[in-house]
């Protein structure tokens, strides 16, 4: 009887997903409509409107609109029709999360603003590009905008621009745990609004009040002002808002783990969500009733949940909803103990996080060339102005010594007058052509240090795939052994391992702290891998403070997989790693020695086995090495030490990693604490 009051459900569900959207259609049509009489700046409001109107349901339709628009805007050099446009599109670069290309068109929106002195326009182009900043992660930024936002509202007649502008900055001091200058927003907006009979937007003030109790984990506070906040978007009929406070209250009443109260409020908010056609809440909805479900235990209704929300994620193309539903689903699954279908939707988000890595280094290869780019075009207008000065000058001086040949019979002291003169400008036109020349060879300078960064940030990049394709070759063996648990194990180790190496995706130096922690991981999951074949010791000197000394991230790492693959597995009694960071002058030491068979022994089984003479992962970081030594006054220098025993047979081997101390730079937060003292059995 449950199985068919949820398919029930889900029917009413989707009839209702449907006529949210079939009623944006119609809208869209209407205005479609509207184009066949219009004139051509009013068609280009139009196609501003369509694109508007299904930016969030179709986004590629809906920038295919607006593109039109833009070019027909263009032709007609509609200057205002032009900015709006460009501002439209970047919403929706924005909402598919192509925050570079966002960025793009909202500056270029913002130009013709200024240009053209539109006080709103700017405000509003200002405001968009802080929402880039915020969700780029860029708190500083992001507040910077806002307020300059901020500043330009203040003075506008309609104060509803000033409460917007309070909202936000609001938001972005929250986001970047600033609370106290975040409350003081949202109760400036609720004041502004009483002062001038807006009390539609007193509810918003105390909403947000509700998300800053939330976020510091008071939820009974949250819900309190949630519930305040319900009341007052009711009354003035503000359905998306009244929505999205019943789902936060859901939320906190999950925290609490109050799962009826939860369950009850997440409906409720699906309801709503699907009356107003609200596609992107009411996948959200999905996605939280499946995890109150989860919660209690109702597997089977959680899991219809999930996949109803993956299906419409999938149909709009939200990259980031189908990631959470497929691991949610995956997650059920594991509950269900159909190990087979979790690890299948397991690889599936997995495969959506690669994309989503793979696009985001791809836009920070694509910003470092815009970069170049831009620097070269400030080179060739440097370039192109001191030709144009020294023309002009050449000019001047010509003309000023024909006047002085043609009277310099009569005028001798007045030639001699003149002849100093230009003799001075001269000197100033050698003078200025020193400075721009100076000017240039800083510029020139600042281009090789990109490119250097660049080669980098490339080879550092290799080495994340290869150090993944070896933990994942360790999943596929236990999977071909049927180890289901080991399967299971490895995995949770693996996704810690993967979250830190991502989490360090763009930093090409690390505290020596991330650099341990990732080690361990490492090690574990290789011990894990070959059943334990060895015991592990990471010392650190006392000297040393790990959370603000850096190192090359991944540097540590191929010496000791070289250790474990080529020295202690083919070991047959119990193997011994330790990993040493020790002081030594302005540099720290760090030794990676094993108990293992040796070099020579390990090279005949390398030429036996025919594998190659020097791994992938070693190379890369041999090609690493030289680059960070190239700039460099102090060198990383690798020495490799044969031991022996005392009937001198080989009994391991010593890496000996030689690295400069580097200073962690002054506004990188350390979130990951070790402690000193790393050693393990």
């Amino acid at each position: 009887m449950s199985v068919l009051k949820t398919y029930l459900f889900m029917v009413i569900l989707f009839l209702s997903i449907n006529q949210g959207y079939t009623q944006k259609l119609t809208k869209v049509d209407s205005l479609i409509n509207q184009m066949e009489k219009a004139s051509d700046t009013v068609k280009v409001n139009l196609l501003n409107d369509i694109g508007v109107e299904l930016q969030y349901n179709d986004p590629h339709r809906a920038l295919d609109f607006a593109t039109k628009g833009l070019q027909l805007a263009e032709r007609l050099d509609y200057k205002k029709g032009i900015a709006n446009l460009y501002n439209d599109i970047g919403v929706i670069y924005g909402i598919q999360a192509d925050y570079y290309k966002a960025l793009e068109y909202f500056l270029k929106s913002l130009e013709i603003k200024e240009a053209i002195g539109h006080p709103r326009g700017i405000a509003n182009s200002l405001n968009n590009i802080a929402e880039v900043y915020k969700f780029q992660n860029d708190h500083k930024n992001a507040i910077a905008y806002f307020k300059k936002a901020l500043e330009i509202k203040r003075s506008l007649p309609d104060k509803r621009n000033l409460l917007f502008a309070l909202h936000e900055l609001g938001i972005a001091y929250a986001t970047d745990k600033q609370f106290k200058l975040s409350d003081s927003c949202f109760m400036q907006l609720i004041q502004v609004s009483l002062d001038h009979g807006l009390d539609r937007y007193i509810p918003r003030g105390y909403y947000q009040l509700g998300k800053n109790f939330t976020a510091k984990g008071a939820y009974l506070k949250g819900i309190e002002y949630f519930q305040f906040a319900l009341k007052l978007f009711d009354k003035h009929g503000d359905k998306q808002r009244e929505s999205d406070a019943v789902n936060d209250i859901g939320n906190n009443f999950m925290q609490l783990k109050n799962y009826d109260s939860a369950n009850y409020y997440h409906q409720k908010c699906l309801v709503q969500r699907k009356e107003i056609g609200f596609d992107y809440g009411i996948i959200e909805s999905l996605l939280q009733i499946s995890k109150v479900y989860t919660a209690q235990g109702r597997l089977r209704e959680a899991l219809a949940m999930a996949k109803e929300s993956y299906d419409i994620s999938h149909r709009l193309n939200i990259r980031e909803r189908k990631r959470a539903a497929l691991k949610e689903i995956s997650n059920i699954y594991t509950k269900q103990k159909k190990y087979a279908l979790a690890l299948s939707y397991y690889q599936q988000y997995a495969a959506q996080n690669d994309s989503i890595i793979d696009e985001r280094k791809t836009r920070q290869i694509a910003e470092m060339q815009a970069k170049y780019d831009l620097a070269r075009k400030e080179e060739q207008i440097n370039n192109q102005k001191n030709e144009i000065m020294l023309l002009e000058e050449k000019k001047r001086a010509d003309n000023y010594l024909k006047l002085t040949l043609a009277i310099a019979v009569i005028f001798l002291l007045v030639l001699s007058l003149i002849t100093f003169s230009r003799f001075r400008i001269k000197q100033k036109s050698e003078s200025l052509l020193r400075d721009k020349n100076d000017q240039i060879e800083v510029k020139n300078n600042q281009i090789k240090e990109i490119n250097l960064e660049l080669e980098k940030r490339m080879l550092r990049a290799q080495m994340d795939p290869h150090f993944i394709f070896n933990s994942l070759n360790s999943i596929q063996h236990f999977i071909t052994i049927n180890d289901k648990h080991s399967t299971l194990k490895y995995l949770s180790k693996f996704s810690k391992l993967i979250r830190q190496v991502l989490d360090n995706s763009v930093n090409v130096e690390v505290p020596i702290a991330d650099e341990i922690k990732l080690l361990e991981h490492y090690i574990e999951l290789e011990i894990l891998r070959f059943n334990n074949p060895f015991q592990y010791e990471i010392a650190v000197d006392d000297t040393i403070d790990i959370h603000t000394e850096e190192i090359p991230f991944l540097l540590i790492q191929p010496y000791v997989e070289n250790a474990i693959l080529h020295g202690l597995i083919h070991k047959k009694e119990a193997g011994a790693l330790k990993v040493s960071f020790d002081r030594k002058g302005e540099y720290i030491l760090c030794g990676v020695e094993d108990n293992g068979i040796g070099r020579k022994a390990a090279k005949e089984i390398r030429c036996k086995t025919g594998q190659a003479p020097q791994s992938r992962g070693m190379s890369v970081t041999a090609c690493r090495l030289e680059l960070i030594n190239k700039n460099n006054h102090n060198k990383t220098l690798v020495t490799v030490i044969d031991l022996h025993n005392d009937q001198d047979q080989p009994c391991g081997t010593r890496v000996e990693i030689l690295i400069p101390a580097w200073e962690l730079k002054s506004n990188l937060i350390v979130n990951n604490h070790v402690t000193d003292n790393h050693s393990r059995g």
